[in-house]
């Protein structure tokens, strides 16, 4: 009989020194990693766990590694999670009596925001997106820009932010007083990376492990033009036939959708700034297909109204979604055959494209039974 997949999950101080073995997995767990998100994970521990570390006099955080190994393949780090929330009942259960919690290493992005002044420098920006990104991370980690901190220090000695490589389209771009990226999704990221798929460019972000020792680790912050990982569209085709994609559906949804919006500026009446942002491939596939919107931006400057108003289009595309249960097969692998991120080639109902591995999810069930969920964007 093939064996499963093997986990460890070790626990750690902010600074990656290594706490305990590794942790008893038999009340189960679930880690996720998602693309431009702060992705989750929740272990079950028995009433065993010595939860010494977690005090109401003295809370501190602590971190999780979660490493995976895939049948037939090495064992490796999945992702790694601040530990931010600690649960422990006075009555054992069968999933245990403490849960521990946390987030992974994009949660450092809801912890800074863009505190710059309106139409300051650090504020109004013009750079390439995926450069854009990176100079917001720097500016959240100063001291420097105005307003200054009256307490501490912004900066993290253990963050560093990746070399910039210029790949992404030129943007333009008011942003101030918003957080970097929040739990839904939204933030100043999420517009920057919205304005530079609507140029023709998709872009993605992450911070991850950079330096890992056994009782060390550091971070950085990196940008990713295309896609995250490898183009494996010419090895790796998953579908029904081979059985790699089950319950397979595509929906393609106008219903909401807003092909051309209205973009509202400064000023008051007919001396206030308008531009247009439109998709003419879409609004003119039909006679009634035009749908127009209004994205209203009173103190955003005229020079980065236009690539707000993009962004806000790209927002309220036409969807195109692509869902099935991506499984393992003998012949295909997750973590042996392809990683997240990569660009594979799926095949449903006739039709063929190509979709990158936008989210995966492992774990067990306190049966032991395995958890393994991967989603993967449509990409053309």
């Amino acid at each position: 009989m093939a064996r499963g997949p093997e986990y460890q999950l070790i626990l750690t101080t902010d600074s990656g020194s290594r706490l305990y073995n590794p942790l008893s997995l038999q009340h189960g767990f679930k880690a996720m990693r998602k693309a431009n998100t702060i992705s989750p994970c929740t272990v079950n521990l028995n009433y065993r766990f010595d939860s010494k570390l977690f005090t109401v006099a003295d809370p501190k955080e602590y971190m999780l590694q979660v490493w995976y190994k895939p049948p037939g393949g090495t064992m490796s780090l999945f992702n790694n999670y601040f530990i931010t929330r600690f649960e422990r009942s006075a009555t054992p259960t069968p999933e245990g009596s403490v849960t521990l919690m946390g987030y992974d290493a994009n949660i450092l992005l809801y912890r800074r925001i863009v505190a710059a002044y309106a139409a300051s420098t650090e504020a109004r920006i013009t750079e390439e997106a995926d450069d854009m990104l990176k100079t917001l991370l720097t500016n959240a980690q100063s001291d420097a820009n105005d307003p200054t901190p009256t307490a501490g220090t912004r900066a993290w000695p253990g963050l560093t932010v990746g070399k910039k490589v210029t790949a992404g389209p030129s943007l333009t771009l008011d942003l101030e007083r918003d957080e970097l990226l929040d739990f839904s999704g939204s933030g100043a990221f999420k517009q920057i990376v919205n304005a530079s798929r609507e140029a023709g460019t998709d872009l993605f972000f992450d911070v991850h492990p950079n330096d890992l020792q056994e009782n060390s680790i550091d971070f950085m912050f990196d940008t990713y033009t295309g896609q995250i990982g490898r183009d494996l569209t010419d090895e790796i085709t998953l579908s029904i036939g081979n059985n790699a994609i089950r319950n397979g559906k595509i929906v393609w949804d106008l219903s909401k959708a807003k092909n051309y919006i209205y973009g509202y500026g400064k000023g008051q009446d007919d001396l206030q700034t308008v531009v247009q942002s439109y998709d003419t491939d879409d609004y003119l596939r039909g006679k009634y297909t035009r749908s127009e919107g209004v994205y209203s931006a009173p103190s955003t400057d005229d020079d980065s109204l236009q690539n707000a108003t993009d962004a806000e289009i790209y927002d309220k595309r036409r969807t195109i979604k692509v869902t099935g249960d991506i499984t393992d097969t003998p012949q295909l692998r997750y973590g042996r055959d392809y990683n997240f991120g990569d660009l594979i080639t799926a095949k449903m109902f006739g039709d063929t494209f190509d979709a990158m591995i936008t989210s995966v999810q492992i774990g067990l069930k306190i049966n032991a039974e395995p958890i393994l969920k991967i989603g993967a964007d449509y990409r053309s």
